[in-house]
């Protein structure tokens, strides 16, 4: 049994399909017609048999053939459960009339689609072939029953008729407000123009694809809305009146403008983290970051604070605009905003801190605020915060999402920085004493070389040599020599300045960088260095385990280029300590 056979077994059925003032027919997929009642045949100028010999498209006007073949595709596909259009048929004598056809697929017992079931309603009086046209109420009533948006204007584009559906479009309670005016008094005025020329080429016999514009509602505000706009032509083919078909499309471009912002916030995203993850020195790296984040959402302020898990408190690193160091503190876990997005590891957005449950707080902290903490894994890195004027920034829960996704790719950023630098810091250092490796030494000691010789300023250099280590060796053993070695780097970090520069030369021999130092500085600290080493004392070990060191002093002069040549004359120096009985120093 096809399709046809199926619906016409019921009488009730049988009513509706051979109901004298509507169209009705049955397509199969290929748009094919396989049942056409006598009106839709009358409309079409051709007979029930030769109709049937015809598909949707063949009788369909050139202009409206591409849009209703993407419906038809979009319904024999399953995404729509409907639909409904004005378009144009071309009947076989040669005129062209405007129906509204509504469409629904039907579907056989196994639930596959594989047909259409059609309605026809002409909307056009002289194009129907009949003399006597129905009533023009009944017209009312089917432009106004259509699930569209309909305005009739004439060629001036002066509102003739407009749909229940377009006044409350609109927002106003009935046509009464719309009849008699020009349709372009309801479109935004900067819009005007642009829809003028487009009603033009609808009067030149084209069909514009459909257009967007804002319309303006009965309260004032501001819509958008599409239109599909075609000419309504007598019987000879003289246009009479322009019909428009409307459509709220609000939500639609609210959705459409949120997907951009979406992407335009991703890309923003990409963009930042493929410059962040390049960056590879910490502080330049966290500077980055709170510029970025307080751009990307608009913010007055932001910081970055990381996580100490010895103290399990929060230091506040880099901050957006900058501020001095001092006006970085130290926040504990659990404390403050900060510390509260850091002990409970979730994102923290408060609306008015200045009401918050954290008290007392400061006078230039009522603002709005979002912290979320920078995990890496299990870790907690650090918190980043922006905060925002509530008069001027109100944050959103699309911003909530968009700082998540930014902090995630921050503390990968974050974590690659600093195993960087460890890495680096480690390749500088000697595995042992944790002093500057030989080379990192000479390089240190050429930059201050260099440094000196622009500034004119002084540079000294120490180098030392633990005596008879050899013996310690030999008799206390070779860990409880390292052991000597490690306490000696560690009683001259503690003699000398944080800007001195400390490395291990080879064996038991160091070498200290004084910058802007004399040779009488200097000597002041071989002093205290010889005191502090000949007072260690190693617990656990030997309780008569001793040592001295023998100390080299020299300062750089104009002549002096190269740090090599720095380190001979201390190496000198210390030649001559050794060879006065050691435990000394010389210049």
């Amino acid at each position: 049994m096809n399709l046809s056979d199926f619906f016409l077994e019921s009488h009730a059925l049988s009513a509706v399909f051979y109901n004298p003032r509507i169209g009705v027919a049955i397509l199969n997929a290929d748009l094919r017609f396989l049942f056409v009642n006598d009106h839709f045949a009358d409309l079409m100028h051709l007979s029930n048999t030769a109709l049937l010999q015809r598909s949707e498209g063949e009788i369909t006007a050139p202009g409206d053939l591409e849009n209703s073949q993407i419906l038809f595709r979009q319904l024999f596909n399953g995404e729509i459960l409907h639909f409904s259009l004005l378009k144009r048929y071309q009947s076989e004598n040669g005129g062209v009339f405007v129906v509204e056809l509504t469409a629904t697929p039907l579907k056989d017992t196994h639930g596959n689609i594989n047909g259409a079931f059609m309605i026809i309603v002409p909307l056009s009086a002289r194009e129907l072939p009949y003399n006597t046209p129905y009533p023009e109420d009944w017209y009312r009533q089917v432009l106004n029953g259509s699930p569209d948006t309909i305005a009739i204007t004439d060629l001036n584009g002066v509102i003739l008729f407009a749909s229940s559906v377009a006044m409350k479009m609109f927002g106003y309670p009935d046509s009464q407000h719309a009849l008699g005016k020009s349709i372009l008094t309801f479109i935004f005025p900067e819009d005007r123009e642009r829809a003028f020329q487009d009603f033009q080429t609808i009067l030149e016999g084209n069909n514009p694809t459909a257009v967007e514009y804002r319309g303006v509602r009965a309260d004032g505000l501001l819509f958008f809305f599409e239109v599909h706009g075609s000419l309504l032509r007598d019987e000879q083919g003289a246009p009479q009146q322009m019909i428009f078909v409307l459509r709220d499309i609000t939500q639609r471009r609210r959705a459409e403008n949120d997907r951009q912002q979406r992407i335009r916030e991703l890309e923003a995203i990409n963009a930042t983290m493929v410059d962040m993850t390049t960056e590879l020195d910490l502080q330049r790296l966290l500077e980055a970051i709170v510029e970025r984040v307080a751009l990307l959402l608009g913010a007055l302020e932001s910081t970055v604070a990381l996580h100490d898990p010895e103290s399990r408190s929060l230091r506040v690193v880099a901050a957006y605009p900058q501020r001095p160091q001092d006006d970085r503190p130290s926040i504990p876990l659990g404390q403050g905003i900060l510390g509260k997005a850091a002990q409970s590891r979730k994102t923290l957005l408060v609306e008015d801190v200045s009401v918050w449950e954290t008290s007392p707080v400061p006078e230039t902290a009522a603002r709005t605020w979002i912290a979320v903490p920078l995990l890496h894994k299990h870790d907690l890195l650090g918190v980043v915060t922006v905060s925002a004027d509530p008069s001027q920034r109100c944050f959103s829960t699309n911003d909530l999402r968009l700082i998540e996704m930014f902090a995630q790719s921050a503390a990968i950023a974050i974590q690659n920085a600093t195993l960087f630098s460890e890495v680096q810091r480690l390749a500088r250092l000697d595995s042992l004493t944790g002093a500057l490796n030989r080379r990192s030494f000479y390089d240190q000691g050429q930059h201050e070389i260099q440094r000196a010789q622009r500034y004119h300023s002084p540079l000294s250099l120490i180098m030392l040599d633990v005596d008879h280590f050899k013996q310690v060796n030999d008799r206390y053993g070779h860990l409880a020599g390292d052991d000597a070695l490690k306490a000696v780097v560690q009683a001259c970090i503690a003699q000398v300045r944080q800007a001195d520069w400390v490395g291990r030369f080879g064996g038991e021999e160091f070498v200290i960088l004084l910058p802007e130092t004399s040779l009488e500085g200097a000597l002041a600290t071989a002093q205290r260095l010889c005191t502090a080493v000949e007072t260690l004392r190693f617990p656990g070990r030997d309780e008569s385990m001793c040592i001295t060191i023998s100390v080299g002093v020299a300062e750089r002069t104009p002549e002096m280029t190269q740090v090599e040549q720095l380190l001979n004359a201390a190496d000198e120096a210390l030649y001559r300590a050794k060879s006065k009985g050691r435990n000394r120093f010389s210049a």
